[in-house]
């Protein structure tokens, strides 16, 4: 009997490859000789399609970098038989704590390629959030900055999105226990579950991990360190900001609060201004001033605080750095047209002692580095101030200030 049918690709073969795992598998109640029959088609399939013998007429089904470091059929099927591990009950414990931390490990050996949270909310809850996947879940091809998934929305999730959520939530549940009685309005269970991708603070991203991208290296980016001025702002500010108020007694006023991803997807950038409203006048009153301790006025309004503006000393700090910042990155960008980013390799020195080779590395401005044979000599080169550190750049070795560079040298040339 053939099991694949109509297998025009890879990624379509290992989607088939998958449901006939959850439906033939012995822990999941299969034939062991079903299995390895499949097993069997899977492997000539997989090899053909990895030489080049079959065409492979990709479409996209969520598959395409499903575990693409298998070189061979069975570490495929291995990995999946990992993935799916997830047979008998985990509960041992009412502790969420303890549950998120087995999860948390769980996640990141099974979905590596993949990013998730793991949170407690309020008294028994346990959310995990999908932050990244490496393609887009979604059937119509639209990603969501936020979206919660339930057994009626999960329909609008592709394959193998749907997959990936119910072995979550499967794997989740296996700490959990329900003891409800609907019918009498009992409720006992260990926790509540959610899968939601993305959060209210940061956006579901399409993201393929480092190790599998083309070029192998992390893209360029303009780094810059805040002036004194942006960080007095930022660490009173913590965490919040200074927006536009639409509705309430505030409306259209600049009062504090915090940009949340648009649960709905209206808005136009995809964030919604949620104002921080305040229980006590006395929470208020300490608020207020700390913010005028470092130059932003503002005023009670109601139960928000309202923006009225900076003093002129703060205004001119805050302007003048973004004039410095500004003016970085248009540095920045010269440089990266112009090819100057590019970082120097390192000059390396050979020295040769009684036999032992040994470089002397001009490691950075301030830093030179001996790496090589320097364990007949450890005891010398710590004598003159230098660290033995295994995590250098260019390898194991000693670190030396450039101030004693001559001393050095002078050790190893005796």
């Amino acid at each position: 009997m053939n099991y694949f049918q109509n297998v025009q690709s890879l990624s379509a073969l290992k989607a088939q490859y998958r449901q006939l795992v959850l439906a033939n598998h012995p822990d999941k109640g299969g034939d062991t000789k079903v299995m390895q029959l499949i097993n069997d088609q899977f492997g000539k399939l997989f090899k053909a399609f990895q030489s080049g013998t079959c065409t492979n007429h990709s479409t996209a089904n969520g598959y395409e970098n499903d575990f693409n470091e298998a070189r061979t059929a069975s570490e495929y099927t291995r990995h999946v038989y990992e993935e799916y591990g997830w047979t008998g009950s985990n509960y041992f414990t009412c502790e969420r704590s303890k549950i998120i931390a087995f999860l948390r490990t769980w996640l990141k050996k099974t979905y590596p390629q993949f990013t998730f949270t793991v949170n407690k909310n309020g008294y028994s809850s346990i959310n995990i959030h999908i932050m990244t996947m490496d393609f887009c879940p979604w059937k119509d091809g639209n990603i969501r900055m936020s979206y919660k998934t339930t057994k009626m929305k999960d329909q609008e999730l592709t394959e193998r999105a749907q997959d990936v959520v119910n072995n979550v939530r499967n794997y989740m549940n296996s700490f959990n226990y329900d003891h409800s009685d609907i019918m009498t309005d009992y409720f006992n269970r260990n926790f509540y579950d959610s899968i939601e991708f993305g959060n209210n603070r940061t956006p579901f991203k399409v993201e393929t991990v480092r190790s599998r991208r083309m070029s192998g290296e992390k893209p360029k980016e303009f780094k810059w360190q805040d002036g004194p001025a942006h960080k007095s702002v930022k660490k009173v500010l913590a965490g919040l900001t200074f927006g536009r108020s639409d509705w309430g007694r505030n409306k259209d006023a600049m009062v504090l609060g915090r940009y949340e991803v648009d649960p709905i997807g209206k808005s136009e950038n995809g964030y919604v201004f949620y104002p921080n409203y305040y229980s006590q006048p006395t929470i208020i009153k300490k608020k207020i001033q700390k913010l005028q301790e470092i130059g932003i006025l503002c005023e009670k309004s109601y139960n928000n605080i309202r923006f009225m503006g900076y003093t002129e000393e703060l205004e001119k700090s805050l302007a003048a750095e973004d004039r410095q910042k500004e003016e970085a990155f248009n540095q920045w960008q010269q440089n990266q047209q112009s090819g100057e980013s590019k970082p120097e390799k390192k000059e390396k020195e050979s020295v040769n002692i009684a036999g032992l080779e040994i470089q002397i590395i001009a490691y950075s401005e301030k830093a030179i580095a001996v790496i090589g044979d320097t364990k007949p000599i450890a005891g010398k080169l710590q004598e003159i101030g230098g660290r033995f550190n295994s995590h250098l750049s260019c390898g194991p070795g000693w670190i030396f200030s450039k101030k004693r560079e001559k001393t050095v040298r002078d050790l190893l040339s005796a």
